[in-house]
């Protein structure tokens, strides 16, 4: 008898478990973005964030991953150079070597930097096509972008080193005098890049041109 009230419970227990509704887990996926583009995290490419059209200042700034990336990139450059009348240096800092801006009151928006990167930095198109995007220029098609290349002046250095001229009011030329630009330059070695950058409004770097051309050509390494 006691065996029989032991088989009634299991069998009781089971119909009542094959009757109960099946429970269906739901699970809510989360995926967490990364705060920087894509490019920063190729692992293949050690300076392919500099593909990125953001201001890597200020990405480095917000990110710290940026900033480590950027530490390990800058190049340590015994770099000299002549600073042109009217304009004023200031100490290097973070990955630049040193940032310049005019004495003049009305050229306060103006600012140069000096920056060197170790290896190829990403290649001279990536960056043309990064500072164009800093100054809200879509990226030219490669026909165009080769033909603007062509096109910019080469320098020698007082060193006898190569340096070309990259301005980019040739992508302005129905823009207005005051809209953001800039004129960069870079000066490309075996183990590193330099990069000499100046900013400010179209009109305001176009009428700092030559004194951007002395600074550039007073390299020496």
């Amino acid at each position: 008898m006691r065996n029989y009230f032991i088989y009634f419970f299991i069998t009781l227990v089971f119909l009542i478990s094959c009757d109960r509704p099946q429970l269906v887990s739901q699970y809510r996926e989360v995926i967490i973005e990364p705060d920087i583009d894509a490019p920063f995290l190729d692992g293949q490419d050690p300076h392919a964030f500099m593909k990125t059209k953001a201001d890597m200042k200020q990405l480095a700034k917000d990110n710290p991953q940026m900033q480590a990336l950027l530490d390990q990139s800058t190049a340590k450059v015994s770099l000299r150079w002549v600073v042109p009348e009217g304009w004023v240096e200031e100490a290097g800092s973070g990955m630049r070597q040193a940032t310049f801006r005019s004495s003049n009151s009305n050229e306060k928006a103006l600012e140069v930097s000096i920056i060197s990167l170790s290896g190829a930095a990403g290649g001279i198109e990536a960056n043309i096509i990064r500072w164009l995007g800093q100054i809200n220029i879509p990226a030219p098609a490669k026909e165009d972008l080769q033909q603007f290349l062509d096109a910019q002046e080469e320098m020698l250095t007082t060193s006898k080193l190569k340096i070309k001229l990259l301005d980019l009011t040739y992508f302005q030329k129905n823009e207005a005098s005051d809209v953001p630009s800039a004129i960069g330059a870079i000066l490309e070695t075996a183990d590193k890049v330099v990069f000499v950058k100046m900013t400010g409004s179209k009109q305001t770097v176009q009428k700092s041109l030559n004194k951007f051309k002395i600074l550039c050509q007073s390299l020496a390494l």
